[in-house]
């Protein structure tokens, strides 16, 4: 089954150093089959483990969970899990230096009888030993509705450069 991407929307936070707090993708339509977001980012926080993270339709609530592999070319390796939390993960790049890859594929998202499950990905970047060079994630939104708004949000501030850009996926 063939299918294809179609750019939703791109963001990217200016080259003036200033960056920004966090990304919105509102009014998403429901047309498509997935979507997919892609992120190139880092984060001006100063310290060990930055988190990027993500929210669908404006839901704090704690109805997220999410299940991590991940490993370095170190041969570290390792697993985690979070349940019952108020947000998932985008990426967790190195500390306010390093860009990272996120990927995360949001599957039959306009559904409004099932729970939403995500997928997601990351390279670089991070580098201590809690995450690793690479991840791969899974993560359960426990709702029902059709997603029609994603948040994604810094520790600090996304560093001037991030770039989001959303897809539509349309299966033929």
């Amino acid at each position: 089954m063939a299918s294809t991407y179609t750019p939703i929307s791109t963001y990217t936070f200016a080259s003036d150093g200033t960056g920004g707090a966090q990304v919105s993708f509102t009014s998403i339509p429901s047309s498509y089959t997935d979507l997919i977001l892609i992120a190139y980012t880092a984060d001006t926080y100063v310290g060990n483990n930055p988190n990027q993270l993500w929210r669908v339709n404006n839901d704090a609530g704690n109805n997220y969970s999410h299940t991590r592999i991940y490993g370095d070319s170190t041969n570290f390796a390792g697993s985690a899990r979070q349940s019952g939390v108020s947000y998932s993960y985008l990426a967790k790049p190195a500390e306010g230096s390093n860009f990272a890859n996120g990927i995360l594929h949001f599957v039959n998202y306009s559904n409004t009888t099932t729970y939403k499950t995500m997928i997601g990905r990351q390279s670089g970047g991070y580098t201590l030993t809690d995450m690793g060079d690479v991840s791969a994630w899974v993560h359960l939104w426990q709702s029902t509705a059709a997603i029609n708004s994603i948040t994604l949000f810094p520790q600090t501030n996304f560093k001037a450069g991030s770039t989001f850009t959303l897809y539509g996926v349309k299966s033929a």
